[in-house]
């Protein structure tokens, strides 16, 4: 799953580096002048297709599926690179970025698989390795797809096609389907995979909805089951499959009923303010830096460039030696309402003109580390993908929404102060959303437990690769 995610990001940076190149050296109307609008109308149209599918791909895959889900995805994601390599205009290159855009909301899907196969206690190492890999893959493919484009201006769409086209013959060949009601029949194309790979081989065996082993070719199931009692084996298997499907349609009902109660709600509209808070001042933060460096702090380029390098230098050692060792002293909650106290700071910024902005890239590992395993905790496995995907659309939107508000509250107030004010208030209203989960998460996870004691929350197919 981790390289899963290291080359979905690594193909979706490197593409989108080769178009940024691709639009900016196509856009020069004069020697003087350089039109921004197309890099704009470019990246708007990205930014369209990944907020809808971040909301609607986690949904889907609580229904179909979440290897199923990523194996489409997938398939989209690569057909559109390929749609944008021969792009003979700029319309037809935006369409196929919208497009690809729509196929590129995987990140809530894995997220729900993650939580649907390891163990809450090994959640937080793992959510932590999953911004580990995405920030590595933003340092890395931005020089990989510049590097491409020398080349040509196609190179880099026409690697991230083949990568994602060879992520996705991997993933139908090999990932496992966590959740049971939707491994219980595969796409033909991802039997024939298999096939080729010869998975389905005469006596194999797979797990049944409950974890149980039934043998998978009907050779298998006649040398199993002797002749004079297959037929009243099989009728007594459909009964008791029938109603194991009741009972769990059963369970789901209540806990359905539950998630619509005030107790749920509250946590889990506070776990959708603590995030898109957080991604809204990150993304104001990033967008007025350089204007900090150069307007403010008199700095030159080359330093600015090594300063927003230091960001995602920030992130990754913060994911591995400050976010992975606080969570076994502290609650997860109580990780996610720090990231918001670290960004009340920024307001120093401003009034005491002190270079603590690396706090921003600090608080906004703790939160977002944090919210996938508070995700994990308050959503059984049928909604865990929907989850997900609300709270993570939320923060594709303030992705959005931070830097253009930034940029215009920097020109509204002249001493250049109103967006770290802002940005100190949302940084508070984070670390009371963060104190408000803290306070209720323990009654909706006693909740959840007992209102399905009975299921597992991980199958048993894929308790092995849960870690201890």
């Amino acid at each position: 799953m981790l390289a899963l995610s290291m080359d979905v990001e690594l193909s979706r940076q490197a593409a989108d580096c080769g178009v940024r190149v691709r639009v900016a050296a196509t856009s020069h109307p004069g020697p003087q002048l350089i039109d921004n609008t197309p890099l704009i109308i470019n990246c708007s149209q990205y930014g369209s297709g990944l907020f809808i599918s971040s909301l609607i791909l986690g949904s889907m895959s609580d229904t179909y599926g979440r290897a199923r889900v990523i194996l489409w995805a997938l398939s989209g994601t690569a057909a559109a690179y390929f749609g944008q390599a021969v792009a003979w205009s700029f319309p037809v290159l935006v369409s196929f970025r919208f497009i690809g855009g729509l196929f590129s909301g995987t990140r809530p899907v894995l997220l729900a698989y993650l939580a649907d196969t390891v163990t809450p206690t090994a959640m937080p190492f793992y959510s932590s390795l999953i911004g580990l890999c995405v920030a590595a893959s933003q340092c890395l493919a931005s020089g990989a797809g510049g590097a491409l484009a020398t080349i040509s201006l196609q190179t880099p769409l026409w690697v991230s096609c083949t990568v994602t086209a060879l992520t996705a013959i991997l993933v139908g060949l090999w990932l496992q389907e966590p959740i049971p009601d939707a491994s219980s029949s595969s796409s033909p194309s991802v039997v024939g995979l298999r096939q080729l790979n010869r998975t389905y081989e005469s006596g194999e065996t797979l797990d049944d909805d409950d974890g149980c082993r039934v043998p998978t070719s009907a050779a298998a199931a006649a040398a199993a089951t002797p002749p004079q009692t297959a037929g009243l084996q099989g009728d007594r298997n459909i009964t008791v499959g029938v109603g194991r499907r009741r009972r769990r349609t059963g369970h789901r009902k209540t806990i359905d009923d539950y998630m619509k109660s005030y107790e749920w709600c509250s946590v889990f509209v506070c776990s959708i303010v603590l995030g898109a808070t957080i991604q809204f001042n990150f993304s104001s933060w990033i967008t007025l830096l350089p204007l900090l460096c150069g307007v403010t702090w008199n700095l030159t380029s080359d330093i600015t460039g090594y300063i927003l390098a230091s960001q995602g230098i920030v992130t990754i050692v913060s994911n591995l030696l400050v976010f992975i060792p606080i969570t076994r002293c502290l609650n997860i909650a109580t990780v996610a309402s720090l990231g918001g106290l670290c960004h009340s700071l920024i307001l120093g910024v401003a009034y005491l003109q002190h270079h603590i902005g690396p706090t921003i890239a600090l608080g906004n590992t703790l939160t977002l580390a944090a919210l996938p395993v508070v995700s994990k905790i308050i959503a059984p496995m049928h909604k865990r993908g929907f989850v997900n995907a609300v709270v993570m659309s939320t923060q594709n939107l303030s992705m959005v929404i931070g830097p253009l508000l930034g940029g215009y509250m920097l020109d509204m107030d002249p001493s250049h102060k109103l967006p770290y004010i802002v940005m100190c208030g949302n940084g508070l209203l984070g670390l009371l959303a963060g104190i408000f989960i803290r306070t209720n998460i323990d009654k909706v996870e006693a909740s959840l437990k007992r209102l399905d004691g009975s299921e597992s929350p991980t199958p048993r197919s894929l308790r092995a690769c849960a870690v201890p």
